[in-house]
């Protein structure tokens, strides 16, 4: 009897240790990767068309002196998956009129063009120049260029309570970051903080995304971005406002040849 009890006790014991061994495995199954995570991000960040905002640009030096400057803001998705992005700024006056656009190319570099009104020209930013301050502010040309998760190796790195923690490695040589580390949000695909590294692996800027919102009722997007130098100890905030989707922007409205005729 005491034999049987046993064979009984150690049949369960089996039984749950091969139903744990199996529910470990689906779960490993369904848990996404890092390549999973970001494309996953990437479309919460598509699909809207066209949109336009306004923007007020915050430098803050390390002193604690602050600068504002007033900003317009263009984007336009097109059916094949390429983006355009368009940055126009009001004021003050040595910047006005000044102007950044961008081809975001799917698999290619993108292309930038910088408009600089006191010069009237219009002036491509090179791929070896994409690691500059855009406009004296802590972003990068490269920080404002198109975010495609094809351009990345990705590793998930770490769970931290409800958020995924994934790394991202540029696959190709002309980025001024040897990696990047996203902070996203396991409900919703949100990403709330990329941190930069530079080609010697040292910690140089961290992004962080705030107020978040729907300005449409659909689309959620950060009203607040802050750009820190963890070298300088400058700062760079963006506060986005007066949100417009689907307002009939063209491809033509972000062609090159229009920067010098923009109002």
């Amino acid at each position: 009897m005491k034999i049987r009890s046993k064979l009984v006790l150690y049949s369960i014991l089996a039984a749950t240790l091969t139903l744990a061994i199996a529910a470990e495995r689906v779960s490993r199954a369904a848990s996404p990767s890092g390549a999973d995570i970001a494309r996953k991000a990437a479309a919460q960040l598509s699909g809207y068309g066209d949109q336009q905002a306004s923007l007020k640009m915050i430098l803050k030096n390390a002193h604690g002196n602050v600068a504002t400057r007033a900003i317009r803001f263009r984007t336009l998705e097109d059916k094949g998956g390429q983006s355009y992005a368009l940055i126009i700024f009001d004021s003050p006056a040595d910047v006005k009129g000044t102007a950044l656009l961008t081809h975001d190319k799917r698999g290619g570099d993108d292309d930038q063009w910088l408009y600089l009104p006191a010069l009237r020209r219009v002036r491509r930013i090179s791929s070896s120049n994409r690691t500059g301050r855009f406009v004296g502010s802590e972003f990068s040309y490269e920080d404002l260029s198109g975010y495609d998760a094809a351009d990345y190796h990705w590793k998930r790195l770490a769970d931290r309570g409800g958020h995924y923690v994934i790394e991202a490695r540029p696959k190709r040589s002309g980025s001024g970051y040897s990696r990047r580390v996203l902070l996203v949000s396991k409900k919703g695909y949100r990403i709330e903080q990329i941190t930069f590294f530079d080609r010697k692996n040292a910690r140089v800027k961290t992004l962080s995304y705030s107020r978040f919102s729907r300005p449409d009722g659909k689309h959620e997007r950060a009203l607040r971005w802050t750009m820190v130098n963890h070298e300088s100890g400058k700062s760079t905030v963006l506060e986005f406002s007066n949100f417009r989707f689907n307002q009939g922007l063209t491809v033509s409205q972000f062609s090159k040849s229009r920067l010098r005729r923009l109002r």
